[in-house]
């Protein structure tokens, strides 16, 4: 019974992004971890079902972010970190080696990108949405960005660690990217009603679903 417990808590701590109340690890588990895969669908399904309820009282864009959102928030983008990373591993065509290296590296490749393009197409109108308006996004901002470049990069390296360039490269390219997210978020969070209506004339729903 001890290790279907364990099992549970590693399973969550393993595929959820909501804090594991018990975090413990045993050798002996794993098999019960991998059994315990669909009590985390559950929780899931539980949070989402929870978010569609309180999207109800909410205006209609919040709760359709809200629920677009919460199952991606819910297990940290992990399935889609993962696809992606065996897409470019796979379509790289190299040995062996060279594959398993490109799974442990944290960047995100072409091949990864046009097979999550690829994958979005073939959802449902509203993973296609969802898609068009994480496109929308991180095109806007990289416009904004590159018309503020002398800005950006000002504010970038005074939030930076100081020191030799090759030193911190790291940690402002890191930075760099956290203050793009956070000023697009920012720019777009009160104009949520806009980014609906031009995602919906993107991806209009089919005729026979109206």
């Amino acid at each position: 019974m001890r290790d279907w417990v364990y099992g549970f808590f590693m399973a969550w701590g393993m595929f959820l992004a909501i804090p594991c109340p018990k975090k413990i690890w045993s050798e002996s588990a794993r098999r019960r971890m991998l059994a315990c895969l669909p009590l985390v669908g559950l929780i899931v399904g539980g949070v989402w079902a929870l978010c569609v309820w309180l999207g109800g009282f909410l205006p209609r864009p919040i709760g359709a972010l809200l629920c677009a959102a919460a199952p991606w928030l819910v297990t940290g983008f992990m399935h889609l970190d993962g696809f992606m990373d065996v897409c470019d591993a796979v379509m790289s065509r190299r040995d062996r080696e060279t594959r398993q290296r490109i799974l442990k590296d944290s960047h995100c490749g072409a091949f990864a990108v046009i097979c999550m393009v690829l994958l979005a197409l073939g959802q449902p109108t509203d993973a296609r949405r969802t898609a068009a308006a994480h496109c929308c996004f991180n095109l806007s901002g990289s416009v904004v960005c590159l018309l503020a470049l002398p800005w950006m990069t000002r504010l970038v390296e005074a939030v930076s660690p100081k020191g030799p360039e090759l030193e911190v490269l790291a940690r402002q390219i890191a930075n760099a990217h956290t203050l793009f997210n956070l000023l697009c978020t920012l720019v777009w969070l009160p104009l949520t009603p806009v980014m609906v209506r031009l995602v919906c004339k993107l991806v209009p729903q089919p005729q026979s679903s109206r």
